[in-house]
């Protein structure tokens, strides 16, 4: 007899609620919805927190499931009244009806495969077709089907109008009173604002303030639903809905337990001494939570997060940015693994070091929750207090950030108690009330745990000591042993020393803020470079390479970073000793980017202009390959998140960067929509890293391929050889740093513009839209030597040349390398380079012009920036090119030839060349009738034109 539909459900229902022991589910149930008593929904799922979900289930083919779903949209559950938004469609292959008993259903319910979409009054997910998945894939579709993404979305722009308000309020009311202004600075370790910054501050403090109070009433109406605590409702029938009545009842729940949350809160609105302002203020609180209520989301994502950070004026100066919800959700899934033994779950450590308002850790802390549930071990809730007070780490210098913090990870189980947290406001800037003179005088904030005198101790203030649920704990100090974590997730900051330095104000901006004097600033600065000698940081790459030693020192044998870095950090010369770390000290990693034509939508982090990564590495352990994950777009919500990160599971399965086919990478499915593409790259490719944000991993395939001297074409069975090697193999010379030329107290030349005609000292500097159009261009300066400078002015004289090498190449421009008639100083833009006769240097040019010679110069330039591929002086010499040394004389003279031939032709811009028949004629010049190439492959080569003219980085915005 086969297994009926109803037969399975229950079966279906009793093994989420044994897998999920909060859950309530039910199946074929009658009286569930209102006003339809004798309606059975096949399963009903309620989980704490968020909105009801139900399960319509078929066996395949299921042709009528989407209709089924559909119909229970809008239905209203009899015992709460709420009104059905979340329906899933099941469908369960045929095989399970010929099950034999429900010992042998629930066995093979287990193993089976199931498709799965999810319908709400106005979406459906996946947008076609069906995710597959196994049963724990299921539970994780059901907990994201708890949270209606439009309405996360909707309550976020909801509470930064209700912020913006009560920040309006507070300014407008508690402003004006100085003694209100400088209490709330104190309490969150902000500036006393002056004239010249007091917009800005106030505006920052005051949107602290709502948040944080408002954050506090949330997290009271959900703890009025399991303790004797008054909800809005109540007290407001009570007349207590007023300062002294929150402030009373907040002293109540301090009593219990919950000091995160309310401790900072209560402070804040005791210091409100406007009777008016507090009062507009709690009717603006009331009414923004109530709506929230209404939305059925309190207990869901970062969402006083996420309007917290943007009123953080000093994350301009320290770079800190917020990661986006759906990112931190993928950083979890790819960085913790599902385990089959509960046991490695247990006394698992995660640390943040730089949490912000906590996202980060959060979701880790989630995905860690949910997984041990799912292995069968211990309740995570009984886990909570242990959790808190010994495995989970978080550290920030924004003293209400680490509230926050604490406040995301408390909600996780509301209901448990603890008695102090690990996260903590470490010492930033001065410790001293003496003039501080000395490094030894200032403190970096987490930074300190690399400090190898004093091994895992983090110094805290004194004021702002562990944050704990019943008070204040009296330690100052937070032991975190090194090589003690299981897990290191970070959205580090990015600000670099260099290009930060403030030289009109001498500030040092990755250390300005929270009120550090220029001295402090100077003084920290100092003691970084000191703490971080030999290590993988970097002045040029910023503070950014500082945590990621910290990072790396933190982590115990076997554990795993998870951190959120700039793209730069894949490409750049100055993220080369962290690169080095992660590939010799490392294995098991994978790299996430996002391929678009902006570099906002590039990012994981919001807000941010700066494209950045995802990056997962595993401690001491070896593996033979990386995987690269390139996405169209950051994830929308966490169902992306977790299918993005199962194309993990069978990574035997994924294509490689080595295959000797064009397959584009192993693509990246949703439903019927592809989101992305992964693939393997060879940990033995010191080059590896360079295949992160494109979206057509052929174009990674085939210069990786080319840049080892073979041509892979798409249409083709067929290998080109070509005659490759790196750049410093053919050249006798290249130009000096241009600052080490003109323009700096130290070079020999002043430049002057323009070039006069005849000029002693010709220079070619800059980038000119309308005169490099074609081969052979004019010099646009000339040097002026300085008398006290002649040894150094012929140093430079005997480096000019003919070849000229484009520095900062943007895809909008023509022109990749350069030739000037007269031999030239090589300046910021076009530095120079010297072979052993002229025809080389023409071979090279000519080259370098040609679609192939593009794409090595693009590939393997940094492309951190959306149209831009730059080089430095001191990296081209690594990049591939035409191996001019093995050409023949013949060959040789063909060349200067060729450059002769095209030295006045005009071409399109690089990102155009699928429509340039100038550039096309040099490809057949160069490729067929130098190199003797076969004359079929200019067929195939107009195809990777078009493919790489329609790269989001290339083709920029349309």
């Amino acid at each position: 007899m086969s297994l009926t539909e109803p037969s399975l459900n229950t079966i279906l229902a009793e093994e989420l609620e044994a897998l999920m022991s909060d859950w309530r589910v039910t199946s074929e149930s009658t009286n569930v919805i209102r006003g339809r008593t004798s309606l059975q929904p096949d399963i009903v799922v309620q989980v704490p927190g968020k909105l009801p979900v139900i399960i319509e289930h078929e066996y395949a083919p299921a042709y009528s499931i989407e209709q089924e779903a559909q119909s229970r949209l809008g239905l209203q559950l009899s015992d709460n009244g709420i009104e059905i938004d979340r329906v899933i469609a099941l469908v369960s292959d045929a095989s399970l009806k010929s099950s034999i008993g429900i010992a042998s259903a629930r066995a093979q319910l287990r193993q089976t495969s199931f498709e799965y979409a999810l319908w709400s009054q106005k979406s459906r997910y996946p947008a076609s077709g069906y995710v597959k998945g196994n049963l724990h894939d299921l539970v994780w579709f059901i907990l994201n089907s708890g949270v209606p993404t439009e309405a996360l979305k909707r309550s976020i722009a909801t509470l930064e109008h209700y912020v913006v308000d009560a920040a309006s309020v507070l300014k407008s009311k508690v402003a004006q009173n100085d003694h209100s202004v400088v209490k709330i600075a104190t309490i969150l370790n902000q500036d006393f604002p002056t004239a010249t910054d007091q917009e800005d501050v106030l505006t920052q403090m005051m949107g602290m303030v709502a948040t944080i109070l408002i954050n506090a009433v949330v997290f009271q109406q959900q703890l009025a639903e399991n303790f004797d605590i008054r909800n809005l409702a109540q007290m407001e029938s009570q007349k207590k809905l007023s300062q002294i009545g929150f402030i009373q009842e907040w002293d109540e729940i301090l009593s219990i337990n919950y000091w995160p949350i309310f401790n900072l809160a209560r402070q804040l609105l005791d210091s409100i001494h406007s009777p008016t302002g507090a009062l507009e203020l709690i009717k603006i609180i009331k009414t923004y939570t109530e709506e929230l209520m209404k939305l059925g989301i309190v207990n869901s994502e970062d969402l006083s997060g996420v309007v917290f950070q943007r009123f953080i004026t000093d994350r301009k100066y320290l770079a800190t940015f917020y990661t986006r919800p759906s990112a931190a959700n993928l950083l979890a899934c790819l960085a913790i693994p599902e385990w089959s033994n509960p046991s490695e779950y247990q006394n698992f450590s995660i640390a943040d070091f730089a949490c912000g308002t906590g996202t980060l850790i959060h979701a880790a802390y989630k995905r860690l929750s949910v997984l041990q549930q799912l292995a069968g071990g211990e309740n995570p809730k009984s886990l909570h207090r242990r959790m808190m007070e010994h495995n989970l780490n978080a550290a920030d210098i924004v003293p209400s950030a680490a509230q926050l913090t604490a406040s995301m990870l408390s909600s996780v189980y509301p209901t448990e108690f603890y008695i102090h947290s690990r996260v903590v406001v470490p010492q930033y800037g001065k410790i001293t009330d003496r003039e501080v003179t000395s490094i030894d005088d200032v403190r970096l904030g987490s930074l300190e745990l690399i400090d190898r005198l004093h091994s895992g101790v983090l110094p805290l203030y004194q004021t702002k000591e562990l944050i704990t649920s019943s008070g204040r704990a009296k330690e100052n100090e937070l032991i975190i042993r090194d090589r003690s974590q299981k897990l290191v997730i970070m959205n580090p900051p990015f600000t670099r020393a260099g290009s930060d330095w403030d030289r009109k104000g001498r500030h040092v901006k990755q250390f300005r803020g929270l009120g550090t004097s220029k001295q402090e600033q100077q003084l920290m600065a100092k003691r970084e470079k000191h703490l971080f000698r030999n290590t993988c940081r970097h002045g040029y790459a910023g503070i950014g390479s500082s945590f990621m030693a910290v990072v790396d020192y933190m982590l115990r044998a076997g554990g795993r970073m998870a951190v959120v870095i700039p793209l730069s950090a894949a490409i750049g010369i100055s993220w080369k000793k962290t690169r080095d770390l992660i590939n010799s000290q490392y294995g098991d990693l994978i790299v996430a980017s996002i391929a678009d034509s902006s570099d906002r939508n590039r990012a994981f982090s919001a807000d941010s202009d700066f494209p950045d990564l995802l990056v997962v590495a595993r401690k001491g352990h070896s593996s033979t390959h990386t995987v690269f994950i390139v996405l169209d777009r950051c994830p929308d919500n966490n169902f992306e998140s977790y299918e993005v990160a199962k194309i993990l599971r069978d990574q035997e399965a994924l294509s490689c960067l080595d295959d000797q086919v064009l397959t584009g990478g192993t693509k990246i499915k949703i439903g019927e929509q592809i989101v992305g593409s992964a693939i393997k790259v060879s940990r033995n490719d010191s080059r590896q890293w360079l295949a992160v944000g494109m979206r057509r991993l052929e174009l990674a395939q085939i210069t990786h391929h080319l840049s080892h001297g073979v041509l892979l074409l798409p249409r083709t069975t067929t290998d080109f050889e070509v005659p490759i090697c790196s750049v410093k193999v053919v050249i006798d010379g290249i130009s000096q740093n241009s600052m080490n030329i003109a323009n700096s107290s130290t070079s020999p030349f002043k430049k002057r513009e323009p070039c006069s005609e005849h000029a002693a000292y010709p220079m070619l500097w800059n980038h000119n839209k309308t005169r490099d159009i074609q081969l052979t261009i004019e010099p646009d300066s000339e040097g002026i030597p300085k008398t006290e400078e002649k040894s150094k002015v012929m140093k430079v004289w005997n480096a000019r040349g003919h070849a000229h090498f484009s520095r900062s190449t943007r895809t909008t421009q023509v022109l990749t390398a350069a030739w000037t008639t007269e031999k030239t100083i090589g300046g910021r833009c076009w530095p120079v380079i010297q072979m052993k006769t002229v025809e080389m240097e023409a071979a090279f040019v000519v080259w370098s012009n040609t679609t192939l010679g593009v794409l090595l110069h693009w590939y393997f330039g940094n492309r951190s920036q959306v149209l831009l591929a730059d080089h430095t002086v001191s990296s081209f010499p690594n990049t591939p090119t035409l191996n001019v040394k093995v050409l023949s004389t013949t060959q040789l003279k063909q060349a200067y030839e060729i450059l002769d031939e095209f030295s006045e032709r005009e071409m399109l811009p690089m990102n155009q060349m699928h429509q340039d028949s100038t550039r096309q004629e040099l490809d057949r010049r160069v490729l067929v009738d130098l190199l003797q190439m076969p004359a079929e492959l200019l067929e195939h080569l107009q195809l990777v034109r078009q493919w790489w003219c329609d790269e989001p980085t290339v083709k920029g915005r349309s």
